[in-house]
């Protein structure tokens, strides 16, 4: 008795549009974007009150040396963790760029409205490249380091330098009584009478 072929029970993988393929790698774009800015706009108020306690703690000058250096690779601890953070999310909108940028090149977008390639042809021409999120966050990292570097190497260059007392002026001789006219025979006398002394001085 023979037994009858088997029918393939393997299915096709569904097909989708480029329109799909355009939305999902949009969605995934636009996902990461938004959560690099909320993490940027975190890690400004973050460095707003490092920065603030920091210049109120250099004003003061109240705190033994090695704190300033903790201070400082606090400041360093802090630029390299953002960093690495938004690093990650580079590479991620990284995958999302490449996959919209293949969706732009086929037929079905015409002109202008390739957006991603016409981005990319603009800056590669002349400075625009400098304009963009990515050199603007590496900058703001790279300050802080080195302001975190410069505080715990030295702090001495940061802190005030102390204020010398006053020095002492001289007591000046004060009169306790008026001044009196005194009757001479020639011209005109004043007599002074000093403190804490029984002795007049009279000046002609």
């Amino acid at each position: 008795m023979s037994i009858p072929p088997r029918k393939s029970c393997s299915k096709k993988p569904p097909s989708i549009t480029d329109k799909e393929r355009f939305d999902y790698a949009w969605k995934h774009f636009a996902l990461i974007a938004d959560q690099r800015i909320k993490t940027f706009n975190f890690y400004i108020i973050v460095l707003l009150a490092s920065f603030g306690g920091t210049i109120s703690s250099l004003i003061r000058n109240d705190l033994p040396r090695h704190d300033f250096c903790l201070i400082g690779f606090a400041h360093i601890c802090a630029a390299i963790i953002f960093w690495a953070i938004d690093s990650r999310s580079c590479r991620m909108l990284q995958v999302a760029v490449d996959a919209l940028t293949e969706i732009e090149s086929s037929p079905a977008f015409e002109g202008k409205s390739k957006l991603m390639l016409e981005d990319q042809k603009r800056n590669k021409h002349g400075l625009w490249h400098l304009l963009s999120y990515r050199v603007a966050f590496k900058a703001t990292f790279v300050l802080q380091l080195i302001f975190g570097f410069a505080l715990a190497l030295n702090p001495s260059a940061f802190l005030s330098a102390p204020q010398s007392p006053p020095s002492p002026q001289p007591p000046t001789p004060q009169h306790t009584g008026p001044v009196r006219p005194a009757e001479k025979q020639k011209g005109c006398s004043y007599e002074f009478n000093l403190r804490g002394s029984d002795q007049h001085i009279i000046i002609f």
